[in-house]
């Protein structure tokens, strides 16, 4: 068999012990999570927005998640808060979507760095005119 497939089998083998043992992704995210890892936080997040492995679906949940993660440097998880906001699924104020784009452009985010510009020519952010100017202005110019 080829390696991948092999490899499933396992996963998927130690994935049914776990859960009889009461434990499995999930908990090993939460605990990646306690640790401090910001990939947990998102890949959390995700199964708890789409409602996988058997979890149910929990926004709430989901949101805690990607705020834990945004918090940890994630640009993955700012670019998801901000979405979640923008399509209504979270309702935050203006100011706090914003501050969500500039969070997520200081993590890297190339998509948010873009609305971060857009936010400032409109005549928002201008207290961070100068950090805008100097670093994303010129990536979108």
């Amino acid at each position: 068999t080829k390696p991948e497939a092999e490899f499933i089998r396992l996963w998927t083998q130690k994935e049914a012990l776990l859960k009889l043992q009461g434990t499995g992704i999930i908990s090993d995210l939460h605990r990646a999570l306690d640790l401090g890892d910001s990939a947990a936080a998102y890949q959390l997040g995700n199964i708890y927005l789409n409602g996988s492995y058997d979890v149910t679906e929990d926004i709430q949940m989901a949101w805690a998640c990607f705020i834990k993660g945004a918090v940890l440097g994630s640009d993955l998880c700012f670019e998801t808060m901000y979405d979640l906001m923008v399509d209504g699924t979270i309702e935050e104020s203006e100011l706090f979507k914003e501050q969500t784009a500039l969070g997520g452009a200081r993590a890297g985010s190339m998509r948010l760095m873009e609305e971060v510009v857009k936010f400032y020519k409109s005549g928002r952010l201008t207290a961070y005119a100068s950090e805008i100017e100097r670093y994303y202005i010129p990536l979108f110019d």
